[in-house]
Formats: structure tokens, C-alpha cells, sequence
């Protein structure tokens, strides 16, 4: 797959790995969300969790926080260096811009719906084969 090849091309710029640039990615869709939360979208252990948010906030891609209503929980955040604006990216996400830029404002409109819909779907059905 074509992901799959940006991956292999960005991950040594980035000086990520590709378990890395998947937790890069889940952060930045789901901004705020708990390490836990993180562990479990990754299928990752806690332990390899903290691994990848050390090499994560190194590297300047995201960034810890208390949680204001549980002191035992952080919040990870992308940082602007991780947006989809960012100079890392940014050569991608123009070119992506440029696509969506020659659809009409409703066809647009159902490919972000097919695309989160998608997503939620995909998301449940590994969610469901990971518990078999």
C-alpha cells in the first residue's frame, strides 16, 4: 500500500519508527487522549507505550500533560511539529489539499463522512479481531 511506502520514505527523516509514526498518527486524530487509551488503539502494552511517548516527546512530536480531573492520568498532545501543516508533512498534506480543492464543496463533504465512517469501522473491527 502507498501508506505504507510515505511510512518506510518519512520514518528515518522523522527519526521515527513505524510503531512511532502509528502512535504519531492516533495522536494526532485524538487529541488528548490518555496513554491507556493510546496503549489500546495501539495494541501495545503500557510499558511499550511509554517507550514510544519518550521517543515522541524527544523527538518534539508530542507532548504529556497532568489530567486537571485525575492526577494519576496524563493527556498526550501533538505538537505543532506533528500537524499536518507542519514542514514535515507539509509537501504531502498540499498535495492532498490540492486533490480535495477539485471536488465540489458537497462531494467533499461525503468523502470526509465516507472517511470517518470508514475509520470508526476499521477501528471497531480490529478492536473486535484483537479480543478473539
Amino acid at each position: 500500500m502507498s501508506m505504507d511506502a510515505l511510512a518506510r520514505a518519512i520514518s528515518p527523516r522523522a527519526r521515527l519508527n513505524r510503531t512511532d509514526l502509528r502512535a504519531l498518527d492516533v495522536i494526532t486524530m485524538s487529541e488528548g487522549l490518555t496513554a491507556g487509551q493510546l496503549a489500546d488503539r495501539l495494541k501495545l502494552t503500557t510499558g511499550a507505550v511509554t517507550g514510544v511517548l519518550d521517543r515522541l516527546e524527544q523527538g518534539g512530536w508530542a507532548r504529556r500533560t497532568p489530567d486537571r480531573g485525575d492526577r494519576r492520568r496524563v493527556l498526550i498532545w501533538p505538537t505543532p511539529a506533528a500537524r499536518p501543516g507542519s514542514p514535515a508533512f507539509a509537501s504531502v498534506a498540499d498535495e492532498l489539499a490540492g486533490i480535495l480543492d477539485s471536488y465540489s464543496p458537497r462531494d467533499q463533504q461525503v468523502i470526509a463522512s465516507f472517511l470517518e465512517l470508514a475509520s470508526r469501522v476499521i477501528a471497531r473491527r480490529a478492536d473486535e479481531l484483537s479480543r478473539n
